[in-house]
């Protein structure tokens, strides 16, 4: 099996990757940097979403992640078990699979492709209130006036939504979750102070004020883009594939991380 590592830049994570190197080839696999079969970070949730960001999402290879991090929300093996994680590269893993979402932006200038894993951020260039009308498949659903709106997956349902007060999705059930960052509601603005759930199936349309400029945050990885006309967020069709030893409840997921 080819495999790539991931590894945080500090020297508790880069020890391990040694360590993990060392088990890999002489257990007969290879460790590459280009198509792999696997990819494997070391760290923490950030590390994690590094590694789906710099794989570009690739749907047809498979994700693990050993957890030196903090929380571990996406990361699925600790560093006892690396041992067991090895001899089961040779047997079966279960997978688990993790939806996503397609970013669209149109500005004069054309369409720009993204894609997040948790969510995407959209809020003014210039740290000024943003005014966004939203929209679900065409229907408007708010005239929002605020500092940003946040659009989450299911598995980021328990990142930055939940910080913001929106609700855990559980068991990841795919859909869309709407959260605003400082809403303002008068006779002119009606924004939702509480976050809104959109099925898989439904695509989101944000369209800012003509000449809106915009920070647009991909699981943390900034993009600043000019003119914007609209911003699509829907779910991918496709799922990444992440490697687990065993299926894991909902709840316990929730017990060990979150309470």
């Amino acid at each position: 099996m080819k495999v790539r590592i991931f590894a945080k830049n500090n020297n508790v994570c880069k020890e391990f990757e040694k360590q993990l190197t060392v088990k890999l080839l002489s257990n007969g696999h290879e460790v590459v940097k280009n198509s792999p079969d696997l990819c494997i970070s070391i760290g923490g949730d950030g590390t994690f979403l590094y590694m789906i960001h710099e794989m570009g999402f690739k749907t047809d290879i498979k994700y693990a992640g050993f957890n030196l991090g903090t929380l571990g929300f996406l990361t699925s093996f600790s560093v006892d078990e690396l041992d067991k994680f090895i001899d089961n590269l040779n047997k079966d893993f279960y997978i688990d699979e993790y939806t996503f979402e397609d970013v669209i932006v149109n500005n004069q200038s054309g369409e720009h492709k993204y894609k997040s894993l948790n969510e995407v951020v959209i809020r003014n260039f210039i740290n000024k209130s943003s005014r966004l009308d939203v929209y679900c498949n065409n229907e408007l659903i708010e005239n929002f006036m605020g500092d940003a709106v946040v659009v989450s997956t299911s598995i980021g349902s328990s990142a930055y939504n939940l910080n913001l007060g929106g609700p855990l999705i559980y068991d990841k059930e795919p859909s869309l979750i709407l959260s605003s960052i400082a809403p303002i509601n008068n006779k002119a603005y009606s924004s939702f102070r509480n976050s809104i759930v959109f099925t898989k199936d439904k695509e989101l349309t944000i369209t800012p004020e003509k000449d809106f400029n915009i920070n647009l945050l991909l699981d943390g990885h900034v993009k600043n883009l000019k003119n914007v006309i609209n911003i699509k967020v829907k779910l991918c069709k496709k799922t990444i594939k992440v490697l687990r030893f065993n299926k894991v409840s909902y709840s316990t997921l929730i017990k060990e991380k979150l309470l």
